[in-house]
């Protein structure tokens, strides 16, 4: 219980929450509520999927946790329309990298399970469903994010 007694990790734990479910929300509405996710080749899902996450975590998800829990403070209001653009786009490019990776973890499981089980060519042994989407787009998120923490801190070392 003493994970929960600190305050900075219940704000963790409530700031990958929220954007947990977030990205599973619009994986909901963008992949079952449209017909992309029906589509025979994955690169307009893929595509279209990561503008819509990025977009959302961009202008919704973000600002929230940043009014809510002073997350990411920077300096974003005082900064130019161009840094702000840049922001936007980096957010947007970021995701549409993770939704990629997330589909080629599904693949593989995919692939493997089919080499494994025996089974045919056409089974999709794991479907896309947003509870297991989002916690490998987290993943992949957390990691990436751990990874660019660390090399800024050992560039500030070195």
């Amino acid at each position: 219980m003493k994970f929960w007694t600190k305050k900075e990790n219940r704000t963790k734990l409530i700031v990958f929450l929220i954007r947990w479910w977030s990205i599973g929300a619009v994986y909901f509405f963008v992949g079952w509520g449209t017909n992309l996710g029906s589509y025979n080749h994955p690169l307009d899902f893929v595509l279209m999927l990561g503008i819509a996450i990025g977009l959302f975590l961009t202008f919704i998800t973000h600002p929230v946790l940043r009014m809510l829990y002073n997350v990411n403070p920077g300096r974003y209001l005082d900064s130019t329309i161009m840094e702000k653009v840049s922001y936007r786009l980096r957010n947007v490019v970021a995701s549409i990298a993770i939704v990629y990776l997330v589909t080629l973890i599904y693949q593989i499981i995919n692939e493997g399970a089919i080499q494994l089980l025996g089974l045919s060519q056409e089974t999709v042994f794991l479907p896309g469903e947003p509870i297991l989407f989002a916690t490998f787009y987290m993943i992949i998120y957390s990691l990436l994010i751990g990874l660019i923490e660390n090399v800024k801190t050992r560039s500030k070392i070195e």
